[in-house]
């Protein structure tokens, strides 16, 4: 049984998503892909809209923990995300300077830096009872990988292929996508090659462009927003996927412990090449 955590405290953090490489990544794979300003801009907004939405639902409640701040007559709690903006619009980003001349990328439609925390509990499956604890998912598979960096590169896709190859899942059967929404334009170019509807299944509570990037708690951040939304929706399969760099990344696969046991596989075999679609629960 372990807990992992991450946190970020950085004061003065980095201004870029990735540094200037990153950012032109981000201009190249806009230029590469045919994704417009308008495009970006949409996406910043409904990235902002569907967690605002998800606020006023409830949505983050069961996984925020308020923080307080402050002393004697001064102190209060901070209870909810503050940069979320409901009455964003795409007129008020059309405003904004693009970073690069005759660039895409502003800083309205990629990420803005956060201080936060996130934790979680993972735990072998056969200490559960022991335990008396009830899991909301498990581990079904995980991968890091990179890929040539010369020319436009998806951070996140070269781990999303490797996972979904060791897996043998496919995104077909991906009940809702987890993406850290370092660019606009990266997550826009991602759901061009992967044939996705970009207000469908990804990204459904909004991210980072609207809840902010806590750089080392983003990754259970999104993780937990993701099993939550699995819950509450019945969903079986939940992939997350971060940029590392804008040539590397790592991705995971989560199956709902609440769905209907599946059959057994062999200890291990998810991990040397099995293609059955049915993957079961995670065997350490």
């Amino acid at each position: 049984m372990v807990v992992a955590g991450g946190v970020e405290c950085a004061t003065t953090p980095a201004r870029l998503p990735g540094g200037t490489a990153g950012l032109r990544n981000a201009e190249l794979l806009a230029r590469y892909y045919g994704i417009d300003r308008g495009a970006a801009d949409e996406f910043a907004v409904a990235s902002h809209r569907k967690a605002a939405r998800a606020w006023r639902q409830g949505a983050f409640g069961a996984e925020v923990v308020p923080v307080g701040v402050g002393g004697g007559s001064a102190a209060h709690q901070i209870r909810r995300d503050e940069g979320v903006r409901d009455d964003l619009s795409t007129h008020t980003l059309a405003g904004l300077r693009p970073l690069l001349a005759d660039g895409v990328v502003t800083i309205g439609n990629m990420s803005s830096h956060r201080l936060g925390a996130s934790a979680c509990l993972v735990v072998a499956e056969d200490r559960l009872t022991e335990l008396g604890l009830t899991p909301m998912a498990f581990l079904a598979g995980w991968a890091a990988a990179g890929c040539d960096s010369e020319g436009p590169a998806l951070g996140a896709a070269p781990a999303v292929a490797k996972l979904l190859g060791r897996t043998g899942c496919s995104l077909d059967e991906i009940d809702l996508l987890e993406i850290n929404e370092g660019y606009a334009v990266e997550v826009l170019a991602l759901a061009t090659e992967w044939e996705l509807d970009p207000l469908g299944r990804l990204n459904v509570n909004g991210s980072d462009i609207a809840l902010g990037h806590p750089v080392g708690a983003t990754g259970l951040r999104i993780m937990t927003t993701m099993l939550h939304e699995l819950g509450r929706t019945g969903g079986r399969f939940g992939l997350e996927a971060i940029a590392l760099g804008h040539d590397h990344g790592i991705a995971a696969l989560f199956e709902s412990a609440e769905q209907a046991e599946p059959v057994e596989l062999p200890r291990g075999a998810r991990f040397h090449g099995s293609r059955t679609r049915r993957l079961g629960k995670h065997r350490a």
